[in-house]
């Protein structure tokens, strides 16, 4: 994540723009070390640099957080897609899923899978054995 960190700022002092798949490739970086707070700070580093947000670039900061146990950031990012009219998908729901079955909260995970069918988001293996975890915990 320090090198991905490195590179990005690299980008700056070369006079290269950077742009979502630079800041993506961060973002994911950090998620892959439990770096969740590094990650939200680069996806608020887009929005002030007004480098456009994508549903990976949410995606990779709610997988950030499910590695850290940080499920109601999660959510909260699941909201903030809505937000910004950037549409979710089913790995968003399967990153808010998997975060909240981790942290055993079953009802949030229920009203996850409820969300994805009315909205007509395929559900999938992952966010189905989320639910299956979560009333396990």
């Amino acid at each position: 994540w320090r090198a991905a960190l490195l590179m990005l700022s690299a980008l700056d002092t070369a006079r290269v723009a950077r742009n979502t798949i630079s800041f993506n490739a961060a973002i994911s970086a950090c998620g892959a070390c439990e770096r969740w707070e590094d990650a939200l700070a680069l996806l608020h580093e887009m929005t002030i640099l007004q480098v456009k947000r994508s549903a990976v670039s949410f995606n990779s900061a709610m997988t950030a957080c499910v590695r850290a146990d940080q499920w109601q950031t999660a959510l909260s990012l699941l909201g903030a897609m809505r937000t910004a009219s950037i549409r979710s998908n089913t790995i968003s729901y399967s990153a808010a899923t998997s975060a909240c079955a981790a942290a055993g909260r079953w009802q949030e995970t229920r009203e996850l899978l409820e969300e994805m069918k009315t909205t007509s988001i395929p559900r999938n293996t992952i966010a189905c054995n989320s639910a299956i975890s979560a009333c396990e915990k």
